[in-house]
């Protein structure tokens, strides 16, 4: 395609890349059992080639542009593409939320990975020390695999046509994926709705995302039933966290850094 609107057309070519697909591939494959990598590298072939024949390629984050260089050694065409979020801070108190969720969509596979990942080896964890937390999971194209993590506090909400219904009922938002690319969009959401979230490294790249300032960033499953728990029951904690988040939809997310970005 690219061989022909040079041919045919004096236009510049901008690439979006949303994520770099053959990391967020590899990723899934250093879970898993290592299958994959083949693909993976097939995908890398592709993805890069087409970076180097294009007059930019669009990346929202920086963490990606490092990998781009190190395999294209140049980053000439290559530039940050803001995010702008409306700010959507709820009125919704502490006091006023209960239980913790998460959202992505199921046809996705570090999204269903990061749930059973979280219901396995997390869930237990938050039993054990009586904390009556429970899991709203929302998101659509809910498969038979999540389906079968449903019990007592574990709820498999499915698709929701109104994020609201998510960001202004659950006390804490988490986003526990194990695999992945690119900046996450319901990570974003999330602190624009003003809900402190937990959330692994890789959920956090990209993003701005400070530990134990506007967010937790954990890695392991008893970290995280200690930063749930702490966010879960401490409104102090709870309410430092969603400012210092508010704070960062202000000053990094705004129509005005976007547009100027742009220019």
């Amino acid at each position: 395609m690219v061989p022909l609107v040079r041919r045919f057309t004096r236009a510049k070519i901008a690439f979006n890349n949303a994520d770099l697909h053959f990391q967020r591939e590899l990723r899934a494959a250093f879970v898993g059992d290592g299958s994959g990598t083949e693909k993976a590298v097939e995908t890398r072939d592709r993805e890069l080639a087409i970076m180097r024949e294009v007059d930019a390629v669009l990346s929202y984050n920086e963490t990606e542009h490092s990998v781009i260089a190190s395999h294209n050694l140049r980053l000439d065409n290559v530039f940050k593409c803001p995010w702008v979020l409306q700010d959507r801070r709820s009125a919704v108190k502490f006091a006023e939320r209960h239980g913790i969720a998460f959202l992505g969509g199921f046809n996705h596979l570090p999204n269903r990975e990061a749930m059973k990942y979280f219901v396995a080896d997390i869930m237990p964890l938050l039993r054990a020390a009586n904390t009556g937390i429970r899991l709203h999971v929302y998101g659509s194209n809910v498969t038979p695999e999540i389906e079968a993590l449903a019990c007592d506090d574990v709820v498999i909400e499915g698709f929701v046509e109104d994020l609201s219904e998510v960001f202004d009922t659950c006390r804490v938002f988490v986003a526990p994926l194990l695999s992945g690319a690119g900046i996450k969009g319901k990570v974003l959401e999330s602190i624009a709705h003003g809900v402190p979230t937990v959330l692994t490294p890789i959920a956090a790249e990209g993003t701005g995302l400070v530990h134990r300032h506007s967010a937790l960033i954990v890695n392991d499953p008893q970290s995280w039933a200690n930063a749930l728990t702490e966010l879960y029951r401490d409104e102090g904690v709870w309410n430092d966290v969603a400012d210092n988040a508010h704070l960062l939809v202000e000053s990094n997310y705004g129509l005005s850094n976007g547009l100027e970005a742009m220019t």
